[in-house]
């Protein structure tokens, strides 16, 4: 099949995004099919003018999407070395045969290319698409100087004689067609996450008392007298479980806080609480959810983080009830709330467990290593 691997251009907020969206459109409608397939919901599936919003670049992180088209776009830009399809650009989208996006962190892991996701509409799969494509993000790794390749898929727990085995946690990964092309295009599996779903409906939350420490929750920015202490937090998520996926300590301080979340906000809505100790006022333990400004129903649980000295107090579970009562208070149209947990991290699931949580799916981290 004749194609070309082209990358969006993102990096141009004032231009008109025509081409731009329908491309991510295009994207999105690759994307959902199997999500309503997996899930039974497009809960994930992130609408294309969010998307274009979220591959614009920041300071700690730029993403990248690479689309294969056909026919070929005019020549011109280049950037990575792909075509740049930039605004303007004739482009339908029925001429995106599938998509690739990646992440680049820019301050830390400077390694490793992250969040790598393959997608090929349904008509154009297996025609050497998806392996086109995977081909390009490893050129695109090679060109910016990385040889760590990280990226998550939905798969299921399985019992069967062939399933596959993660280095930690009690899963076994049943082998499917996203397993397979996985692993012919050089990944291995690294890690098993434990995909869970909390009903809203009939809940309410208060948080436990917490002696010797006191919780702040805030909905939106950061207040500037806890950025430090957010950062503090973020930092402590480098100890979380990571088995078999390389993962240096993260760089946070409060100007990353707030940059992240200048970004983050211009997306989704955010609510935060974090556990103070009232002896010396430092950080202890922070949980953060979000959701999308379009899709008020669908909130998605993003860190949750206890500082080890601080361990064995309950603050993982007060932090989180705090944060889904404030849920109540703030967000009354959500109605389910998505996390993800190591399956290693049994504690993490007791708590999630206890607060209505149930899993959905497991979820596969590969790896892939260039030579």
């Amino acid at each position: 099949m004749a194609l070309r691997i082209v990358v969006l251009d993102a990096w141009q907020p004032d231009r008109v995004p025509g081409t731009l969206l329908t491309a991510l459109e295009a994207a999105e409608a690759i994307d959902r099919p199997h999500h309503l397939e997996r899930l039974g919901n497009d809960d994930q599936v992130t609408p294309a003018p969010v998307r274009l919003q979220e591959l614009r670049p920041s300071a700690d992180r730029e993403p990248v999407c690479l689309l294969a088209v056909q026919p070929a776009p005019p020549a011109g830009c280049e950037r990575y070395g792909f075509p740049l399809l930039q605004a303007g650009d004739p482009l339908q989208a029925g001429d995106v045969l599938g998509v690739a996006s990646v992440r680049l962190p820019l301050i830390d892991n400077l390694g490793t290319v992250q969040e790598v996701f393959v997608g090929v509409a349904g008509q154009h799969r297996r025609r050497g698409v998806g392996r086109a494509l995977s081909q390009a993000v490893d050129e695109l790794a090679r060109r910016v100087g990385r040889s760590v390749l990280q990226g998550w898929s939905y798969t299921d727990a399985s019992d069967a004689p062939d399933a596959l085995r993660p280095p930690e946690g009690g899963f076994l990964i049943g082998r499917d067609a996203g397993t397979d092309f996985a692993q012919a295009v050089g990944y291995r599996l690294a890690q098993a996450e434990r995909h869970s779903v909390l009903d809203l409906h009939g809940r309410t939350y208060t948080a436990p008392p917490t002696p010797g420490y006191r919780i702040e929750t805030w909905r939106g920015a950061t207040p500037e007298q806890h950025l430090t202490g957010v950062a503090a937090m973020l930092v402590a998520m480098s100890d979380a479980p990571t088995a078999g996926l390389a993962w240096e300590d993260e760089v946070w301080d409060g100007a990353r806080v707030r940059e992240m979340e200048c970004r983050v906000l211009q997306t989704r809505d955010g609510i935060i609480s974090l556990a103070i100790d009232e002896t010396t006022g430092e950080a202890a333990a922070l949980t953060q959810l979000y959701r999308m400004h379009t899709r008020p129903a669908v909130v998605e649980q993003w860190n949750t983080v206890v500082v080890g000295p601080h361990r064995g107090h309950g603050l993982g579970l007060a932090v989180k009830s705090a944060n889904l009562a404030a849920v109540g208070r703030w967000w009354p149209e959500a109605q389910r709330v998505h996390t993800w947990n190591a399956a290693e991290n049994d504690h993490m699931w007791r708590i999630n467990e206890q607060l209505g949580f149930r899993t959905v799916n497991i979820d596969s981290g590969w790896q892939k290593r260039l030579d």
